[in-house]
């Protein structure tokens, strides 16, 4: 990041980059507001050292789970251990979503507060949002509490007694039914937003929060994708290994 980003406006680099809004947040400059003056010159107005607010927005590693255009170049490798599976899905997705769902919320109330009398759709967005942090945040919480633990296990030789008992396919098939459902939800605020485009008349923050929704629901969908396609298919073809072998038992003289 150049020192040419403190010529432009705070809102303009939210916009471009919404992981820079809690910094300027801890540091009480909005960005919320149709507002072009240069970061150098609200640095000064507001008192703050320019330098220290420069260096502060390099600090935001480009390379973090939230970061933009990273979570495409580390894709799932399918010949990876289990625990390698599921901390890269920890790392690259559950850490990014338990970071943005709660940030997005609320930036989302704060557009719709704001423009709500001119785009009533935002209040409906808002209420939808709410609805799909709920259903994101219980999901994660069966998988880092359940399913995750379950797969750690299965690199193991000795098979858990919920693979032997068939109780993962039912965990499985429990979470591809809910990757449908938050699927569907998002197609309502995808709807909602024409496709997240934004309005003639929108704000930097309103950009802000349809490019960030965007974006959430592209790692969505690789994030479904690498768990449906790799991780439930290698744990459930794990499982029928482990029945075969049962079965082999059970059948041995």
């Amino acid at each position: 990041m150049s020192t040419a980003f403190m010529e432009v406006s705070a809102g303009t680099l939210v916009a471009q980059r919404a992981n820079l809004a809690p910094i300027f947040e801890g540091l009480g400059i909005a960005y919320h507001f149709d507002d072009d003056t240069p970061l150098q010159e609200v640095c000064l107005k507001k008192g703050l050292d320019p330098q220290m607010v420069a260096e502060s927005l390099r600090s935001v590693d480009d390379t973090a789970p939230y970061a933009d255009d990273t979570i495409e170049a580390h894709p799932l490798q399918r010949q990876g251990s289990f625990v390698d599976m599921v901390e890269h899905l920890i790392f690259w997705h559950h850490n990014y979503l338990r970071y943005q769902l709660p940030r997005l919320s609320g930036e989302i109330g704060k557009v719709a507060r704001a423009y709500g009398k001119t785009h009533p759709e935002l209040w409906r967005v808002d209420a939808e949002f709410d609805d799909v942090r709920a259903g994101i945040e219980r999901h994660m919480d069966k998988e880092d509490l359940v399913l995750f633990p379950l797969c750690r296990r299965l690199d193991s030789d000795v098979a858990p007694r919920e693979a032997q008992s068939g109780a993962v396919d039912c965990v499985v098939r429990v979470l591809e039914h809910e990757h449908q459902r938050i699927d569907h939800a998002l197609e309502t605020i995808r709807d909602l937003t024409h496709g997240y485009t934004p309005p003639a008349d929108a704000k930097p923050d309103h950009v802000a929060v349809l490019k960030a929704l965007a974006k959430l629901e592209a790692d969505l969908h690789r994030h479904e994708q690498e768990e449906d396609d790799i991780l439930f298919a290698k744990v459930l073809s794990r499982e029928h290994i482990i029945e075969d072998q049962d079965l082999t038992n059970d059948l041995a003289p």
